[in-house]
């Protein structure tokens, strides 16, 4: 009988063996070879399986994250909730055993902004849990969990309603376990004849402890042979011959005849670890070890490492996202908002030099967008050295008994005597007071008043060096005069 055929037919016997009927409710306790987390953890103690691991986690983590909502309030609690709890370093703990196990849990308590997420120890959990099948659909009902109380340990059920378990890549549903790059490394398997294969990291661990051994024996021994002499003789120059063997830099002399032959071991070969390593490797899921661990990678094959590796980091990062959003964070926010996770920074929008500078335009009634200090930050961001100065815009300015507020922008240095919503911007006429300083007027309708008068001081900076404290001394020692000789003219 070929492999195939015996394979199909043990697959046949075992179907013909389960009897289940699927559209009934059944509850049963299933058990498992897995999870073996203490395996699992032990694995992380091997240096290459701690750097895929390692290396995983902080890709996802290493770019940080971000909240949006349609809702700005549900992002902004979210993102409070996060620093409060400490999400990153949280985050971190599970990824960590996500990618190792393929298995995380967290018991959530309390709710909105004071919700507490805390994690359950993976070595509680027992390989059993109490399963629901309805119609095909499992549903896992219980989780037992074992821990030591006092001398002996105490078994316990956990309802499933009160954990959220991460279970990343579940094989099988009706036994819905994640399985982490440490479940291939650490479990048994079978060959084709049902024979028990120790696995991969136990036979890579028991080459190495192998390779340690021979390494040892390695060592050339040296064989000595002495000739014709006495006994009380002998064993004295054996004690000294004993202590130059431990000692190969120190010397002996003597006039006994002494033949000493060399013995060495056969040259080892590693084409057999070689082997497991490379199975080791693939296991760890992580192509990016390969490059710290063999030399001569091409920058083609590095920049192809690097782009599987990528793929792999992007379907966690996808399953953590839904995760997040679905189970905790409406635990936060309530089910009626909607807060999504973004990995990386919020982009922002390219500054231009143009864009800046019509955004602190301004006329008489036409405040400017950004206050000259933004202006002046963002064009810093740019690149441009500029000496940090007081802020000057909106301060107010009293002089004959009217009430005035500068504003400093970067072509101009307005002086607003009235408020811009009590203009009747129809009624707006221009005067030049001083043409050759760029001193120009504006009068107006002012509604509250029911008359004309002069509302605003425009000093025009590409025709002087002006600046807010000048315009603000002109306005308290010059204006005046000149609003008495010209007073009539400009109403």
């Amino acid at each position: 009988m070929s492999f195939i055929s015996r394979l199909l037919r043990r697959k046949t016997v075992a179907l013909e063996s389960v009897s289940v009927t699927p559209r009934s409710t059944t509850i049963y306790a299933a058990g498992s070879e897995w999870p073996d987390f203490a395996a699992a953890l032990e694995a992380y103690k091997n240096p290459i399986i701690a750097l895929a691991v390692d290396s995983i986690v902080g890709g996802i983590m290493s770019t940080g994250f971000y909240f949006t909502s349609e809702n700005p309030e549900a992002a902004a609690k979210v993102a409070r909730w996060a620093d409060k709890i400490g999400l990153r370093g949280l985050l971190f703990d599970v990824l960590r055993e996500l990618v190792l196990t393929g298995n995380a849990f967290l018991k959530p308590e309390g709710m909105g902004e004071n919700l507490q997420l805390i994690r359950i120890p993976l070595l509680f959990f027992k390989p059993q849990l109490d399963v629901v099948i309805e119609n095909y659909k499992v549903r896992v009902v219980n989780y037992y969990i074992s821990f030591q109380v006092g001398t002996h340990y105490e078994t316990r059920k956990l309802p499933a309603n009160e954990v959220i378990h991460l279970a990343w890549n579940v094989p099988d549903p009706s036994r819905p376990w994640g399985c982490g790059i440490a479940y291939q490394l650490v479990t048994h398997q079978r060959d084709w004849n049902g024979n028990e294969v120790p696995s991969i990291l136990e036979a890579e661990a028991t080459l190495r402890r192998n390779l340690i051994l021979f390494l040892i024996r390695a060592i050339p021994k040296r064989l000595v042979q002495i000739k014709n002499v006495s006994g009380d003789k002998l064993e004295q120059i054996i004690t000294q011959l004993s202590n130059i063997l431990q000692d190969p830099a120190q010397d002996h002399i003597t006039n006994v005849e002494i033949d000493v032959k060399e013995l060495k071991s056969q040259e080892l070969k590693f084409d057999y670890y070689t082997i497991f390593e490379n199975l080791l490797i693939a296991g760890v899921r992580a192509p990016t070890v390969k490059l710290f661990t063999t030399p001569g990678f091409t920058e083609a094959s590095a920049r192809e490492a690097t782009s599987q590796f990528e793929i792999y980091i992007n379907s966690i990062r996808e399953y953590v996202e839904h995760v997040l959003e679905y189970k905790i964070f409406p635990l936060v926010v309530g089910p009626e908002h909607h807060v999504e996770i973004h990995w990386g920074q919020p982009q922002k929008p390219e500054l231009r030099f143009t864009d800046i500078f019509q955004a602190a335009r301004a006329d008489a009634f036409n405040a400017a967008l950004i206050s000259r200090e933004e202006a002046r930050t963002m064009l810093r961001e740019l690149g441009w050295i500029l000496q940090e100065t007081p802020s000057e815009a909106g301060e107010a300015l009293y002089g004959f008994g009217r009430r005035g507020r500068v504003v400093d922008t970067i072509s101009d240095v307005h002086i607003y005597l009235v408020d811009v919503d009590d203009i009747d911007k129809t009624t707006i006429r221009y005067y030049a007071v001083d043409s050759e300083r760029g001193i120009t007027v504006a009068t107006a309708w002012v509604k509250s008043l029911r008359q004309r008068q002069i509302v605003a001081l425009i000093f025009n900076k590409t025709l002087y060096d002006w600046t807010p404290e000048k315009a603000r001394q002109y306005y308290a020692t010059t204006f005046p005069q000149v609003l008495e000789k010209l007073g009539p003219q400009l109403i």
